[in-house]
């Protein structure tokens, strides 16, 4: 370029300032309207990124659950062997029937074997035969919702084992000091953590009640509710606690209902 053209070159810039801010402004508003649209974009899309990362989350924590409860159904086939698949019980495998108890009374008893509260003690031989099954669960919830969902209801069933000889009509009189924990209709009271006992087998009464009035069952301090059934166990007599077995079992069977 010649002397005179950038000469003149200056002087066409000096006379029009403006130009270069006009061109630059005209390039910002180019640009506004599309940096605008992609923030309308990326704000409509962004419930859509929350929504979907809720779904996720969800997503997992339903496998997961799915997951708990398909490995308590392993599990609890494993308890059918015993319990049978209904929960009904078999008295041959000395096994009580589970149906009818509700979930928070079957977590709080498989957590018992677990932490050694029951199934410990020498004595206690079957017990200890249960014990190794519920170490086995790793999800107790799970495994109780199982439970508490079986349809062995009272009455749909023969009794599992024999009805044990006893006076009903005593084990009527001896319940009165039962009912302000486990009911008049022995339907038991989570309030006081006492399971449903109505239509129970009589020769699981009857065994449990001695164990528990031997320290077979409820010896741990820790045991607060076992504790309590050892105290209130204590004198009955071996013909007392037959007696107070069959009418328990009377209860489910709406033989009777009302103590006296």
């Amino acid at each position: 370029m010649s002397e005179e053209d950038h000469q003149f070159s200056q002087a066409q810039q000096a006379t029009h300032p403006a130009r270069k801010i006009v061109f630059g402004s005209l390039i910002s508003l180019s640009v506004l309207p599309i940096a605008m649209l992609l923030i309308a974009v990326l704000w409509s899309v962004k419930p859509m990124i929350k929504q979907s990362s809720a779904q996720n989350d969800a997503a997992q924590e339903s496998a997961a659950t799915n997951g708990h409860a398909k490995g308590a159904l392993i599990n609890f086939a494993t308890c059918a062997t015993c319990h049978g698949v209904n929960g009904e019980g078999n008295a041959k495998m000395h096994a009580p029937r589970i149906a009818d108890l509700p979930p928070w009374y079957v977590k709080a008893q498989l957590e018992k074997f677990q932490n050694g509260l029951r199934g410990v003690n020498p004595t206690d031989v079957y017990g200890q035969t249960m014990r190794p099954m519920a170490m086995q669960v790793q999800d107790v919830d799970a495994m109780a919702k199982i439970v508490s969902d079986l349809e062995g209801h009272r009455g749909r069933f023969a009794p599992a084992g024999p009805v044990i000889a006893g006076n009903i009509d005593h084990g009527r009189v001896l319940y009165a000091q039962c009912v302000a924990c486990h009911g008049v209709n022995g339907l038991g009271e989570r309030g006081v953590k006492s399971p449903t006992i109505a239509g129970q087998e009589s020769w699981y009464v009857q065994q449990q009640l001695m164990n528990f009035r031997s320290g077979t069952r409820g010896i741990s301090t820790a045991d607060r509710e076992g504790n309590l059934m050892r105290i209130i166990v204590a004198p009955l007599s071996d013909a007392d606690i037959a007696d107070l077995a069959i009418f328990v079992n009377a209860i489910g069977n709406k033989k009777t209902v009302t103590p006296q």
